[in-house]
């Protein structure tokens, strides 16, 4: 598409865009624009709406999501941003147009959350879980962190922590590994997982401790504490 015609298909969807929110989904018609050569249907036609503001208003979902600072501040961070963007007036006018019409027109909803909730759930499942890659994690001094629950081990001040969530694809025994000495608890619902086994790595292998779980498909969130060190290096391997 050339930029003539570009600019002509913005200029259409700005359009439709005020129409809708003016007139809602049933009273706007195709007819009321000349669309036919871009947008084959109505609901092509507000597709390309919600696409083009989520496009312009959903750089939240683009915000670095990063292992090495602490998990609460890292979420209120993107929360903040995302509904910043979330209540700027045309997202809240679409989301009226869509509640107002979703009875007499379901496939509606569907669009508006395939192309914009779905898009920031999916965004924030992206952060990166630990794996069987022995990983360097930044921790934290303890004043400093707000875990999901509260350790089962009390907390020194002097010492430091984290926290990285653990993506699990089946069921099997998870098995924590870590380089140092430091207490892990496996949280996953807001409930602290029961630990199968305990023991170090073979010598030699830099593991100082590890600890079994028995699990099933889900994601949950290792939180570590007391750990000697402002860094600890970590892995979680799945078996059978």
């Amino acid at each position: 598409m050339d930029d003539a015609a570009t600019a002509r298909r913005k200029a259409f969807v700005d359009a439709a865009r005020e129409l809708f929110f003016a007139n809602g989904y049933a009273g706007t018609t195709m007819s009321s624009i000349t669309l036919w050569s871009y947008f084959p249907s109505k609901e092509d036609l507000f597709e390309a709406v919600v696409d083009d503001i989520v496009e312009r208003y959903g750089d939240a979902l683009a915000i670095d999501l990063p292992l090495d600072e602490p998990v609460p501040d890292v979420l209120r961070r993107f929360g903040n941003v995302l509904m910043t963007k979330l209540t700027a007036t045309p997202l809240l006018s679409l989301f009226r147009l869509v509640v107002g019409e979703a009875e007499r027109f379901p496939h509606l909803s569907k669009t508006f959350y395939d192309r914009g909730p779905r898009r920031g759930k999916a965004r924030a499942a992206d952060w990166p879980s630990l794996g069987a890659a022995r990983t360097g994690l930044l921790l934290h001094k303890a004043e400093s962190l707000r875990y999901w629950i509260a350790p089962e081990r009390r907390q020194d001040v002097f010492k430091f922590g984290g926290m990285i969530p653990v993506e699990v694809k089946r069921a099997g025994r998870l098995v924590i590994a870590l380089d140092a000495g430091a207490w892990i608890d496996l949280v996953r619902d807001g409930k602290a997982q029961p630990s199968a086994a305990h023991g170090h790595g073979p010598a030699c292998s830099g593991i100082r401790k590890t600890v079994e779980y028995d699990v099933t498909p889900g994601r949950y969130l290792l939180q570590i504490v007391n750990a000697p060190e402002q860094s600890i290096r970590a892995m979680a391997v799945l078996r059978d």
